[in-house]
Order: structure tokens, then sequence, then C-alpha cells
């Protein structure tokens, strides 16, 4: 979608409706979001959601209303404009933000769209590694450790820089829990909380088969 297409459009609807159509936002919109889902579909010879939704996050395309962006909320990027209204139904613009400002619809993604997501989570792991006496490792794609606290370096001996192996958690027997969760936008890392696992009690208690009796006594 570029620039001579965006013109087109506005052409086209022209010469269809007459010079004096006014192209509405709603019209605008269902022609942006048609040519978008287009070039994915195109680019990818696949009309599978997941897909589509993955290739159009973080492009930017062209649009009649300019540059235009979208966000990890699913929303646009787009630059704003302030306009009075005229009496043939367009607008004069008497405010342009001149650059696409993200769209924040109450108030989702506001933290992690200004601030680095990675080094959120990378905090908040360390913080909580430091307090917990369960075993934390994060590994990357390939398997690498790029964290791994105190408790889960003593039960895995393995330190950051090496390579989390299946044997590794493999030794752990039943004695431990595994639990396994993806983090990252794009689920670049991996999370594995080692968990102690419940053991069922020793002491077996044997049931009373005889009826309690006030200020009597009686040995098993």
């Amino acid at each position: 979608m570029n620039s001579c297409e965006n013109r087109e459009f506005v052409q086209g609807m022209k010469e269809k409706y007459g010079p004096d159509t006014v192209v509405s936002s709603v019209m605008s919109s269902t022609y942006t979001g048609i040519q978008m889902i287009l070039n994915a579909v195109n680019a990818l010879q696949s009309t599978e959601r997941k897909q589509i939704l993955k290739y159009l996050y973080k492009k930017t395309f062209s649009s009649p209303s300019g540059q235009i962006r979208i966000e990890s909320n699913h929303h646009l990027s787009r630059e704003i404009r302030i306009g009075k209204a005229n009496l043939d139904g367009q607008f004069k613009i008497v405010w342009s933000s001149e650059q696409p400002i993200p769209a924040k619809p109450l108030l989702t993604n506001t933290v992690f769209d200004s601030i680095d997501e990675k080094s959120i989570w990378e905090s908040l792991v360390e913080e909580i590694g430091k307090e917990t006496s369960d075993g934390i490792v994060v590994v990357d794609q390939n398997r690498m450790i790029v964290y791994v606290n105190s408790a889960a370096y003593t039960l895995l001996r393995a330190k950051q820089g090496d390579f989390l192996k299946e044997v590794h958690l493999q030794e752990l027997d039943s004695t431990y829990q595994v639990i396994q969760r993806n983090i990252g936008k794009a689920n670049e890392f991996s999370l594995f909380l080692l968990k102690k696992a419940k053991q069922p009690s020793i002491l077996i208690k044997k049931p009373s088969t005889q009826e309690y009796k006030f200020g009597h006594t009686s040995c098993v």
C-alpha cells in the first residue's frame, strides 16, 4: 500500500460517486484494513489468522491518512489531526501531530510499549530468585542459561552461559516438580521453576475401632 494507491483510492471514490463525495473515516479505515490483510496474505501465501497477526505486528503501512503502524495491542499508531468543519463537508486542518501517536485504549500496554519489556521481567525474575527457596532458571531459544538463582545452581550445577540439558532436569527425579513457562514478547525465553514436590507423610495414623469413653485410656 503506497501513496500512489492511496491517491487512486480517493480519486476512484470521486469518479464513481461524484467529485463532491466525502471520504469518511469508516470508508478509509475499511479500505486500509483490507489492504493490510491482502498484503499479509500475499506475503505469507496463507490465510491462517495467527500467522497474519504475527506478520502485521510492528509493520508500518501507508494509508489515506498517512503512515500507520500495528502495535502489540493490535491497535494502530497514526498521525493525529484536528480539523475545523466546513460547510461543504470537508475539514480545514488546524493542527497535526506530524508523527504517529500510539493508541492506548483503556491504558492497555502502557508500560510494555514505553519500556523495554525484557528489562522488566529480567529485574522481576532476579528479585524473585533472591527471595524464593525454589530454583529458577531462564534459558534462551538455544537452551543457553541466561539466569540461574542459587537454589537452581545447587540442584543443577549449571551456571549462566551453560546449556540446560534434559539430563539436568531428569536428575531431579520425583522430589522436584519442573514447571516451564515461555516469556518475552515472542516467547524467545523459557523460565523453569524447580519446586520441591510435597512428600506424603510417613506417619500413618491407625484408625480407632473403639468408642472413646471419658476418663478411660487404652493402649494400642
